[in-house]
């Protein structure tokens, strides 16, 4: 029929918009790349999904030791191990002009992550007279997230709270000034964040899923990774309540009330 379009000659690629005729070698190729392209996706996506189901993927190395926990209480100490595991292995001269340090102070910090077992050492090969030494992290995925199971590790996990939320501030105000800065759009790399809410079981349940989904998302190795480092970082806390508030006051008031009995006496 004039005016038809023959399903054995033209395929229509309805999510692109496209029409590309099967006649064309060039056309259906580039067809079956698009759809190769996509299955890949697709995959990679429940790949990232299975985490909003709360499972852990294998390959994390979950921190929990006092002796690494104690290491860990040291910003620039922090920075190397986050550095290492985006990097992947850099010498100790790389790691300097990474964080603005010098190669001395940055050594006796690698000594004592090594000790600890939280990075490991090995010999660069490939390079021209006596091998040097390059540093890797313990593993691709260094958790932190359990060590407060345990009770004795919770003071110092508080420490190290303190220490990655005020990195994590000096990041944040470093970022004004670097190049290819962002705040809006798709391409944003600038952003601050902090919101009380109250959820619901649901919608608590949810929030986790998707902190869980964007974990993975961050932890999976890029393809195509861009030359902009980001850092990311977030917190999750219970706040005070009002009856706790209200206790605490009671509390102090009594307390108050006994001290000034005390000294009357």
């Amino acid at each position: 029929m004039p005016g038809s379009l023959n399903s054995q000659e033209t395929a229509i690629n309805i999510q692109s918009g496209m029409c590309l005729s099967k006649e064309s070698n060039l056309g259906y190729v580039t067809y079956q790349n698009r759809q190769r392209r996509r299955e890949r996706l697709e995959r990679g996506d429940n790949k990232i999904n299975k985490m909003a189901t709360g499972r852990i993927p294998r390959g994390s190395y979950w921190i929990s030791r006092k002796d690494q926990l104690k290491v860990l209480q040291s910003a620039i100490r922090m920075d190397i191990v986050d550095r290492l595991v985006a990097v992947g292995p850099m010498s100790v001269k790389d790691l300097a002009a990474w964080t603005g340090k010098k190669v001395t102070p940055v050594y006796h910090h690698l000594r004592k992550m090594e000790k600890v077992g939280l990075i490991r050492s090995t010999r660069e090969a490939g390079t021209r007279g006596r091998p040097g030494a390059v540093y890797e992290a313990a593993s691709k995925r260094m958790r932190l997230a359990r060590a407060p199971l345990t009770v004795s590790n919770r003071k110092p996990m508080a420490k190290i709270g303190r220490i990655m939320a005020g990195q994590a501030a000096k990041d944040y105000v470093f970022g004004f000034g670097a190049p290819n800065w962002k705040i809006e759009g798709p391409y944003r790399n600038h952003w601050v964040f902090r919101c009380v809410v109250r959820p619901s079981p649901k919608r608590l349940a949810k929030m986790n899923a998707l902190f869980n989904q964007l974990s993975e998302l961050i932890w999976l190795p890029d393809p195509s990774p861009g030359k902009l480092s980001l850092s990311v970082a977030w917190f999750l806390s219970p706040l005070r309540t009002l009856q706790l508030a209200r206790s605490k006051n009671s509390h102090d008031i009594r307390s108050t009330d006994n001290r000034r009995r005390s000294k009357k006496k």
